[in-house]
């Protein structure tokens, strides 16, 4: 499985396979017509806005939006602000 480190802003509005680590200063959106079959690690200083799926789970040390629209099939975990 592939794995991605964001370094800079990106918007998913297809399919990824593999986990997907957001890092420091970064910004990644998943559009409601986007998917990640992976993790989604968003680090302290990232952030994310999901408004489609992620089939794995989420570990949320940054800012991270769900949308109304956002399915999450795994564990969500990170710190509440």
């Amino acid at each position: 499985m592939l794995e991605t480190a964001i370094t800079s802003d990106i918007t998913i509005s297809g399919e990824v396979q593999g986990d997907v680590h957001v890092t420091a200063g970064t910004r990644l959106t998943i559009t409601d017509q986007g998917s990640v079959h992976g993790n989604v690690v968003v680090s302290t200083g990232a952030s994310a806005i999901i408004e489609g799926e992620v089939q794995g789970d989420l570990v949320a040390n940054g800012n991270v939006h769900l949308s109304p629209s956002a399915s999450i099939h795994g564990n969500v975990t990170g710190e509440l602000s």
